[in-house]
């Protein structure tokens, strides 16, 4: 984009020392976004009961004390995940990982396993945060790239007035003006010298001076005096265009290994229930032992809980699923 020259009216070398403060705000408030603190303070006030309860089991307090500790520990960590099981089941999607969790970890209760039911959906909740953390990241870093289409141009007449366009509008060849702190809306040739930000297209933080005659690409913010540009490219072409296209193709197309892992989850889980019910069911027919078998049934479910499948599949896959906002949905 040019050396780190500057138009006359600058001082030698004084340009590319002006880091960010002619400042622009290209930043994003993600209004509707769940605050983790919430969630922070539901794990650890489950964790905190759960820590509680199994004390208690070391000390005289009676049983139906230790009981109450980790039934409120298992219904503060679980409660998410037995609802997410019954609205699956309500709408007949039965068989997924909120459905494996809650069968395992109620049968653990039924046999008085209740520090591993309830360890189990600490363990769950845990990981689900730091998956949910992840996938946030992801929409938001996309958020961002979405930020990087330019709201509007400004072309400059024959005459020398300036109409405000559609960046769409512009065309090849015509004279553009970008005041201090706006995007730059296509590729296109510097007519002046001014200080560029290109930290959003190319990740330099350093500000990058421009003269006349420097090329300049869509989607830098202009740091220091006003920028007039010709445009070089029309805005299909331009580059913040590409990009943009590029981020869309990515969030409507599946990978093969996606599409493969999507399959292959609706045919594990069933598979691993019925699995299950048999490990219950056969050997406690013969031995009469329904009690261990049952037991070794639902720790069975909890090892075959499909969550690093489902931590495979992509996160702007799971984003949509979830229904979580990009900004083009």
């Amino acid at each position: 984009m040019g050396n780190c020259c500057c138009h006359k009216d600058h001082e030698h070398g004084e340009c590319c020392r002006h880091e960010h403060e002619h400042g622009h705000n290209h930043g994003h408030e993600h209004g509707g976004e769940e605050n983790p603190k919430k969630e922070i303070i539901r794990i650890a006030a489950g964790a905190v009961l759960f820590a509680l309860g199994f004390a208690a089991g070391f000390t005289e307090l009676p049983n139906v004390f230790r009981y109450a500790l980790l039934a409120l520990s298992y219904l503060v960590l679980g409660g998410p995940v037995l609802l997410s099981a019954l609205k699956g089941i309500i709408h007949g999607e039965l068989f997924d990982e909120t459905f494996l969790m809650s069968i395992a970890t109620i049968g653990a209760a039924v046999l008085g396993e209740y520090n591993e039911a309830v360890f189990v959906m600490l363990f769950y909740s845990v990981g689900e945060f730091a998956q949910d953390l992840a996938a946030d990241k992801a929409r938001d870093n996309i958020e961002e790239l979405m930020e990087l289409e330019p709201s509007h141009a400004k072309r400059i007449k024959e005459d020398g007035s300036i109409e405000e366009i559609e960046p769409e509008a512009v065309e090849i060849d015509d004279v553009l003006l970008i005041p201090a702190g706006e995007m730059v809306p296509v590729d296109g040739i510097a007519l002046n010298g001014s200080v560029l930000d290109t930290k959003a297209v190319t990740g330099e933080s350093v500000p990058v001076c421009v003269h006349e005659g420097s090329e300049v690409v869509s989607g830098a913010f202009v740091t220091g005096q006003a920028l007039k540009v010709r445009a070089c490219v029309a805005f299909e072409d331009s580059t913040v265009s590409r990009i943009m296209e590029l981020v869309e193709n990515s969030r409507e197309s599946k990978a093969p290994t996606e599409k493969f892992i999507t399959r292959f989850a609706r045919v594990y889980t069933p598979v691993v229930t019925g699995l299950a019910v048999l490990l219950a069911v056969v050997p406690s027919l013969i031995t009469g032992d329904w009690a261990t078998w049952t037991h070794r049934a639902l720790t069975f479910l909890v090892i075959s809980c499909p969550c690093a499948l489902v931590l495979s599949i992509p996160l702007l896959c799971r984003n949509r699923r979830r229904g979580l906002k990009g900004n083009s949905g």
